[in-house]
């Protein structure tokens, strides 16, 4: 459904009223398809579709909020989420995980995608206390109550999934921290919740 907004003066023909409206596209990557929100104006006299530099960018940024989710990466709650509950700034975050100095706010912001390396590093971080601790040591930085050290970290997020017949509801907890797979077998007696070897880490 569209959702009128603020008019504004076409700067295309000059006499019609830009209208903001929000509508569900059609947008496939790595061979996966899903429905991202398109924002854009339309003119009510010329019936141009036109979008501003501030739609543009919120368009930018659900197209990468989904090729996150294809990708397997944390999505920007999680990261924003992790910050918080580490009691660091996203400056603080940049000098003990790196990525540089504005990094961390692209990544809650869904401005930029995190790589692959960095989005390991902090599920290990998250997982590991002793980690995040000897990471933040080593970038001249201390931790406390509120930090890592108190307890692994698991964060829960709603995400979509196929209705099936018995199934009343689309959305299911998953554990933000897992692969892309939303099936969790039970881990081993040598294996604990996040898929680490207890024997292999010593």
């Amino acid at each position: 459904m569209n959702a009128d907004k603020a008019s504004v003066p076409c700067p295309v023909c000059g006499e019609g009223q830009l209208t903001e409206r929000q509508e569900r596209d059609r947008v496939a990557y790595q061979g996966q398809e899903g429905d991202i929100p398109l924002a854009f104006s339309v003119c009510d006299a010329c019936g141009s579709e036109q979008a501003s530099p501030v739609q543009l960018r919120a368009n930018k940024r659900a197209m990468i909020k989904f090729q996150k989710q294809v990708d397997g990466l944390l999505p920007a709650e999680a990261i924003d989420q992790l910050l918080r509950d580490w009691a660091i700034t996203q400056a603080q975050a940049a000098r003990i995980f790196g990525g540089g100095a504005v990094a961390f706010s692209k990544y809650k912001h869904d401005d930029v995608k995190q790589s692959e390396p960095m989005d390991r590093l902090l599920r290990v971080a998250a997982a590991v206390p002793e980690a995040f601790a000897w990471l933040a040591r080593r970038a001249g930085l201390s931790t406390h109550a509120k930090g890592a050290l108190v307890r692994p970290m698991v964060i829960k997020l709603a995400q979509p999934q196929r209705p099936s017949p018995t199934s009343q509801s689309h959305y299911h907890q998953v554990d933000a921290f897992s692969t892309r797979t939303t099936v969790n077998p039970q881990p081993s007696a040598n294996e604990d919740a996040y898929g680490l070897d207890e024997l292999a880490m010593g």
